[in-house]
């Protein structure tokens, strides 16, 4: 299968949403992924 995007697609909207949300609301988990935060 090929794949001609970027490999850092996710991270870099995790981004754009951290500046527009609160930066606490999406918590980075090594290894797996990102996890929301409603309680930040």
């Amino acid at each position: 299968m090929n794949f001609g995007g970027q490999l850092n697609t996710v991270d870099t909207y995790v981004r754009y949403l951290r500046k527009k949300l609160d930066k606490n609301m999406i918590e980075t988990i090594r290894g797996l992924g990102y996890r929301l935060n409603k309680d930040k």
